[in-house]
């Protein structure tokens, strides 16, 4: 999805988003793809996402892919000015980070998350 329309990207198309233009991308294929993104500026962009996909290989999202509603209120907290949900308006989001991210950090929830294979690697370094 990019803004209402569907695009189906084949080898070698490009697809440009420009800022503030909500989408979402998935395979709809069988077989494994691959893909090139560049995020400009990247900002934490990469760190989002190297917490969001730690998570699922661990097992902690949903079928959607998504953590657990107070984990991900303090994921988005964080990255509020990069990265917001489609479907909600932006004052919305504020007032429901504003209420669940500071419980979610109670409970013990980072912004950030190192998957459980790395943190394995980094304990036998040390």
């Amino acid at each position: 999805m990019l803004g209402k329309e569907i695009s189906v990207a084949k080898p070698g198309d490009v697809l440009m988003v420009e800022p503030s233009v909500p989408h979402r991308f998935r395979n709809v294929g069988e077989e494994e793809i691959r893909f090139l993104t560049e995020v400009r500026p990247a900002l934490s962009f990469e760190t989002f996402l190297q917490t969001m996909f730690g998570l699922a290989s661990d097992g902690k999202t949903n079928e959607k892919g998504l953590p657990n509603p107070l984990r991900l209120a303090v994921i988005m907290n964080e990255q509020f000015n990069l990265v917001r949900l489609p479907f909600a308006p932006a004052w919305v989001q504020r007032l429901a980070l504003a209420l669940g991210a500071p419980l979610g950090l109670l409970f013990g929830f980072e912004p950030t998350y190192v998957p459980e294979y790395e943190s394995e690697q980094v304990d036998r370094a040390a």
